[in-house]
């Protein structure tokens, strides 16, 4: 998970130097807080290092988000 803050950013930097291409998944709740940064920070790390080296996903969980608030309401719905 890549927020793009400094531990998330230099763990990346710890994996490259281990693996030659790292994905880097930034997750969206809805929201979508701090995705700028993990974009920005992607940008520079492609930079640096080459594209193909680092591979930076923006991923939407707000559907099941979304759905698991359903089950949980339908499920304390039942239990009352």
């Amino acid at each position: 998970m890549y927020s793009g803050g400094l531990d998330t950013t230099y763990a990346a930097l710890q994996l490259a130097e281990e693996f030659s291409k790292v994905h880097l998944l930034t997750f969206c709740n809805g929201a979508c807080i701090r995705v700028d940064a993990s974009k920005k920070h992607a940008l520079m790390l492609q930079d640096k290092f080459g594209r193909d080296k680092f591979e930076h996903s923006i991923i939407s969980v707000a559907k099941i988000l979304s759905f698991i608030k359903k089950i949980e309401f339908l499920l304390n719905w039942i239990n009352l």
